[in-house]
């Protein structure tokens, strides 16, 4: 499985810094949330660039674990997951088709459920996310990690999975949402059909009213996700050596 399996794209957020978007949407309580502080390997791509892949390979949140345990010894007096929330339609993220990871026909961008929905990205102009109320990072400081760093001398215990973890990485930020508005822009005018895929998946009772798609033009579709369930659409990883203190 390559990087787009996985991502939608790889996007520089400002104050923030490389999120990797995701294509295959995660429930933060199905375990998307214990994504944050795990161990992750990091792939390598000739033609892409290095990317985690989301899949455990340590305990659960184990570095959020490992962090509370020594709390006090590292002298950490906030909590150990760090939130920011993002007021409601202040972030947007465009993505061009030479940012796009996906290449030929591929679920529509950013939502869930999106394999119900096929395009074609060769044609894609454009993508351009908006987040709504409830959207949040969650993330681990790296002033934190750099103390863990210290007390462990660099060196990971085995349950942090020792070797690997120094070789590979482990996610250090989650962008969490349950409202937001994705709109893919066409070089072409979709075909006369559209309308009754658009159809087919608004009335689809699998996805339950949570996402719905519209078109909005003759080479735009819309899609507009809401309801009380927080999906896991982007996340940072961030290499051991990464937190050496200087």
């Amino acid at each position: 499985m390559g990087i787009d399996t996985y991502y939608l794209s790889k996007r520089q957020v400002t104050g923030v810094g490389s999120i990797f978007l995701l294509n295959e949407l995660i429930e933060e309580k199905a375990g998307g949330g214990s994504l944050l502080g795990a161990v992750v390997q990091e792939n390598k791509s000739p033609f892409h660039t290095d990317y985690p892949v989301p899949i455990l390979v340590s305990e659960p949140n184990i570095i959020i674990k490992k962090l509370e345990l020594w709390k006090k010894e590292l002298n950490i007096t906030s909590d150990i997951v760090e939130k920011q929330k993002i007021a409601a339609g202040h972030k947007s993220i465009k993505v061009e088709k030479n940012n796009s990871f996906q290449v030929g026909l591929g679920p529509f961008p950013g939502i869930p459920f999106n394999g119900k929905f096929q395009l074609d990205y060769s044609r894609v102009s454009s993508i351009d996310i908006t987040y709504g109320t409830g959207t949040t990072y969650k993330y681990i400081r790296k002033g934190d990690m750099m103390k863990l760093y210290r007390k462990l001398k660099g060196k990971p215990d085995d349950d942090m999975t020792g070797n690997f973890l120094r070789k590979n990485a482990f996610i250090s930020l989650l962008q969490v949402a349950k409202n937001w508005k994705v709109s893919f822009e066409s070089t072409k005018t979709f075909d006369a059909g559209v309308e009754a895929q658009i159809d087919l998946f608004n009335n689809d009772s699998a996805i339950g009213g949570s996402v719905k798609m519209k078109k909005t033009k003759e080479t735009r579709i819309e899609a507009e996700v809401g309801g009380d369930v927080f999906y896991v659409v982007g996340l940072m990883s961030t290499r051991w050596d990464d937190v050496k203190p200087d």
